[in-house]
């Protein structure tokens, strides 16, 4: 590690006054109870290896890795502690070999780094997937599937984005990112997105050779290939648009950190104009038709923490006229959180059923959310519980809310 960058993460981690206000805030806390296993004890574990006193030993890493990165800690903070910069640069100092990783771990990682950035890697590792999925069950009728084959989701038939739609009705331009996991995970969200920033009178661009943002490499630690996507990303879009559009709350919350991370005037000036969808939105006009239904809003951990949305989501969902909207209470994470359900399946299940609990007192027809990983893991609760509930993105929900949907062109 350079003496600049544990000088930069020292003077973060001198932030935290033990105050213990980030306990409670911390949903892996709330369920293993013990102090190494909240933020303020990952603070302790990070300073005492910076400074010696403590080598990153697996014990260390597995502490560090139980955390979800839902930055909840953060808004809990009197002292204004910048928790996610210190776990990511941390992660990203104290590389292997002296980070011991067990063998799920090197898995993800391999994952994170080879497959999940590139959409046909992606969607052919999901059809293998799926394929496994069907052979084990045939020898295992009952219980879980194991390496979270259960979680996976099914691929499918992409969505066709025109490079440009609508029409600038005073509102202007904008790009749209289509994202890796939204764009082979769920393709109609992406569509349903552009259909109804069109239908709000944007003229929506969705530069076709455009690839990651860099969001999960910077959260595993690989801050040289979150540098890679952030500028090649930041070179498909035209210089002329207004807003950059993104319906995934961790790729809005990494972009609008691109300053930081590349520490120049071009990812200041682009991060400056990353707007989650439910920004841009709320102002308009948009047509759309009564629908009564109970809908319950679930804040995606990096929207609420680590963008400070809440507001946006809920009052375009009351726009809709015939919407109850139903609060689930102060939640934590879902336990989806990226790669987290493949890395700490118990944990990530724990977290889960805490939520379902909630979800399934409120009795909402429908669930709306903003991120994939959020999406999946809901979808997956409903489904373990049996439970009549659609869970949607928020886009989807608006788009099935016009008054003249159009459907998806798949293929």
């Amino acid at each position: 590690m350079s003496e600049p960058a544990r000088a930069e993460l020292d003077q973060l981690s001198q932030v935290c006054i033990h105050c213990g206000l980030c306990l409670e805030a911390c949903p892996t806390y709330r369920v293993i109870g013990s102090e190494m296993d909240s933020p303020r004890g990952r603070i302790y574990l990070m300073r005492a290896v910076l400074h010696g006193d403590l080598q990153p030993t697996a014990t260390v890493q597995k502490h560090l890795d139980r955390c979800v990165g839902c930055r909840a800690c953060e808004p809990a903070c009197p002292s204004g502690m910048q928790y996610g910069r210190l776990l990511e640069g941390f992660r990203a100092a104290v590389s292997e070999p002296a980070r011991p990783l067990g063998w799920r771990r090197t898995v993800v990682r391999s994952l994170i780094r080879n497959v999940l950035p590139h959409r046909p890697r992606l969607r052919r590792a999901l059809a293998w997937g799926a394929f496994a999925r069907s052979v084990v069950r045939v020898f295992k009728q009952r219980g879980p599937l194991p390496l979270g084959l259960d979680s996976l989701p099914r691929p499918h038939t992409r969505a066709l984005l025109p490079e440009i739609a609508g029409t600038a009705t005073g509102r202007g331009r904008v790009g749209f990112l289509s994202g890796c996991a939204m764009s082979v995970l769920f393709p109609r969200v992406n569509a349903d997105t552009v259909r109804v920033l069109a239908a709000a009178g944007y003229e929506v661009v969705t530069p076709p050779g455009q690839g990651c943002c860099g969001a999960l490499a910077a959260h595993d630690g690989d801050h040289e290939g979150a540098v890679q996507f952030a500028r090649a990303l930041i070179a498909a879009f035209p210089d002329d648009l207004a807003y950059i559009v993104t319906n995934s709350a961790g790729c809005g919350a990494a972009m609008k950190q691109y300053g930081h991370l590349l520490g120049d005037e071009a990812g200041a000036r682009f991060a400056a104009k990353v707007r989650d969808v439910s920004e841009v939105l709320t102002d308009a006009s948009l047509p759309l038709v009564e629908r009564k239904l109970r809908v319950a809003y679930y804040d995606p951990c990096h929207l609420k923490n680590g963008q400070g949305i809440t507001k946006q989501p809920r009052a375009l969902l009351q726009m809709v006229p015939g919407v109850e909207l139903v609060e689930l209470g102060a939640l934590g994470c879902c336990g989806g959180a990226g790669t987290y359900f493949l890395t700490q399946p118990d944990l990530s299940q724990s977290l889960l059923d805490a939520l379902m609990d909630r979800v399934a007192e409120a009795k909402p027809d429908v669930v709306v959310t903003g991120n994939p990983s959020c999406l999946l893991q809901l979808r997956k609760g409903t489904a373990q519980r049996g439970l009549a509930i659609s869970v949607q993105h928020l886009a989807e929900f608006l788009a099935e809310s016009l008054q003249s949907p159009q459907p998806s062109r798949l293929h």
